[in-house]
């Protein structure tokens, strides 16, 4: 009886070990179509870059991959100039990854990566092999990915520490670290990372002045969602950790370590995108004046998720470009149906700044009006034309003076901003309230600009001509 549990063990075993001798053979055949479809997708989904896959050669462990990225020949002058100096090598440069498909299941134990999920094949790549004269291949990133077998995706991108110097600017940085997890739907996404400290200086070669400064760092995280026509939505975290600016060696601005907070979210309802961003910063100092808080609101809504999808489809395909000015006529092509995307939507701001001194509040509401067809639009197309506008200004005066006394250059300087202030409230353009406090009103509407109802241009005047009424 034992003999034969014994003999049956072993059988088991073998036919366990062997099945993982040689099932990596058949998961890099999987592996390897699984690799190429997806860089099918992405081309696909992706309009402006175009990935190729040069050579695929598999083993039986592992294979090697060599990719390039081109872009694509829609892509406007002053866009190719940007993509080459982004990415080097005149804008095609290429990357070595090996893929890693067995021996099961220490695929998925790889360069100081753990998962205890089935891993269909690992795939890195390091970015000491990046071009060199290019963004990327001055930072090196390295980047580690696992496909699993639910077809979902993690990967993981580094930074390490480095510097760079051209000319009179120079820089340090103490890294950065993306980790990012996609689901097999590839509908759902979660990331976070960090980068680390940095450094830099400069010189202003017109006047000799020597800038110099750092940033502390910065830690982020968000869970998108893929909703439809391929936008994603969903919240973005964000800490800021301070950072100093200095000119000469002399302090200009400095905020608070460990006190800046913010996030950005999008959103979708139907047929509409909107989206909202808070930024606060607790404490800073500019020259010597200081202040106790900073908050930047940003909100839009009712924008039409499918016309804007056609916006950013028209500025990737290049259409109607000439050779004599491909970049604008591109762009003039494109705007008509960005208005149309606008036309329902509305979007608001507000800035306040709190200080020892007082405070400011500057708050903005802009809508769009309708945009006509392109077809029988009677001239060149233009947002100005449909914008409405309202914003309120409040402060205190004391704010300013002590602004204008501490980081604009003394007394003679609040001197001159507190008689010009006065002009303003002779012109109409300032009006005290009943706190205390400076208030305007200013409106836009139909090329009209007014303050306080004092129509400064009419919507006959060139805005760009600064004729007055």
């Amino acid at each position: 009886m034992k003999r034969r549990i014994l003999l049956g063990l072993s059988v088991i075993i073998i036919l366990v070990v062997g099945a993982a001798a040689i099932a990596p053979y058949f998961v890099g055949r999987v592996a390897e179509s699984n690799f190429k479809s997806r860089i099918a997708r992405i081309n696909a989904h992706h309009p402006g870059v175009i990935i190729h896959v040069d050579s695929y050669h598999r083993g039986f462990y592992s294979s090697e991959a060599k990719l390039s990225l081109s872009p694509q020949s829609s892509m406007t002058p002053r866009a190719l100039q940007a993509w080459a100096i982004f990415l080097g090598s005149k804008g095609k440069p290429q990357f070595d990854l090996r893929i890693n498909h067995g021996p099961i299941p220490f695929a998925a134990f790889g360069s100081g990566h753990i998962s205890f999920m089935p891993v269909l094949y690992t795939a890195e790549f390091q970015g000491e092999k990046l071009p060199p004269m290019s963004i990327v291949g001055i930072f090196k990133p390295d980047v580690y990915m696992r496909q699993y077998f639910t077809g979902g995706i993690s990967s993981t991108l580094n930074v390490p520490p480095g510097r760079y110097s051209m000319g009179v600017f120079g820089a340090t940085w103490q890294g950065a670290r993306i980790e990012a997890r996609l689901n097999g739907a590839q509908d759902e996404a979660r990331y976070s990372g960090s980068i680390g400290p940095i450094q830099y200086q400069a010189q202003n070669p017109r006047n000799g002045e020597n800038y110099s400064g750092h940033i502390t760092g910065l830690t982020f995280s968000g869970d998108k969602h893929l909703s439809k026509y391929d936008f994603w939505t969903g919240p973005s975290r964000f800490a800021f950790n301070g950072a100093e600016f200095k000119v000469n060696g002399e302090l200009v601005t400095q905020l608070e370590p460990g006190q800046g907070r913010g996030m950005v979210t999008e959103s979708a309802d139907g047929k509409w995108l909107g989206g909202s961003s808070v930024f606060t910063q607790h404490g800073g100092t500019i020259r010597s004046w200081k202040f106790s808080k900073f908050v930047l609101n940003e909100s839009a809504e009712h924008v039409d998720a499918a016309t804007l999808r056609r916006f950013f489809d028209r500025l990737n395909s290049g259409a109607g470009m000439t050779d004599a000015n491909p970049d604008e006529d591109v762009l003039n092509r494109a705007l008509p149906i960005l208005g149309r995307a606008l036309a329902p939507a509305q979007a608001t701001a507000r800035l306040a700044v709190a200080a020892p001194d007082g405070r400011l509040d500057v708050r903005a509401r802009v809508t769009f009006d309708a945009a006509e067809p392109a077809a029988t639009a009677p001239q060149a197309f233009s947002l100005l034309d449909r914008i409405n506008a309202r914003a309120t200004v409040d402060f205190d005066r004391k704010l300013v003076d002590g602004f204008s006394t501490q980081v604009l250059g003394g007394p003679e300087a609040a001197k001159s901003v507190d008689q010009v202030l006065d002009q303003w409230h002779q012109e109409g353009y300032l009006k005290a309230g009943a706190d205390g406090r400076e208030h305007s009103l200013l409106t836009y509407h139909a090329g009209e600009f007014a303050i306080n109802g004092q129509i400064i241009i009419s919507g006959g005047d060139d805005p760009q001509s600064g004729s007055r009424h």
